[in-house]
């Protein structure tokens, strides 16, 4: 899926982009998931393979079906686990009560495995959108701004001075 937003912060390889919501994703399966809180703009955080700078209008490309493999593991990792406490405390201990705290210790256990895997992958940027391009100047001159390429090379610079 294809994404035009605004560049917002730049840091290393990646780049905070602000994206709004468009009329696919009323249609979308993953719409309430992306946009939980109703706002229509939100920062993605994508890898910047186009060089883009803070202020250039960009096209964000990210592969399909990375949020419903997110949600599994994001939800199924703990929800697994807590299961497991229940039978464990069940069917071995043989205690209600156990079966209790060792739901709990799962569930819990199971958010510290969900935080450790997406640490992994926020490190490697295997499941982050890509910025495939600048946009073009008819795409990235929104109302009130030039959008020149003059304009777009001062900020490179100050963007590279800022980074030495």
């Amino acid at each position: 899926m294809r994404e035009t937003g605004k560049v917002v912060n730049v840091r290393g390889g990646r780049a905070e982009v602000e994206v709004a919501a468009r009329g696919e994703c009323e249609h979308c399966s993953a719409h309430g998931i992306c946009n939980w809180t109703g706002n229509s703009i939100r920062r993605v955080l994508a890898v910047n393979r186009a060089g883009a700078v803070a202020g250039d209008t960009v096209e964000l490309e990210s592969t399909e079906g990375t949020g419903a493999r997110s949600n599994l593991l994001v939800f199924g990792i703990p929800a697994l686990m807590m299961v497991a406490g229940v039978l464990v405390g069940g069917l071995v201990l043989r205690k209600d009560l156990w079966s209790g705290i060792l739901s709990g210790v799962g569930l819990a256990l199971g958010f510290g495995i969900v935080k450790v895997i997406d640490i992994a992958v926020h490190r490697s940027g295997r499941s982050l959108p890509v910025i495939v391009r600048l946009a073009e100047k008819s795409e990235a001159c929104p109302a009130g701004s030039d959008g020149g390429e003059a304009t777009r090379a001062a900020r490179r610079e100050d963007s590279s001075l800022r980074s030495e």
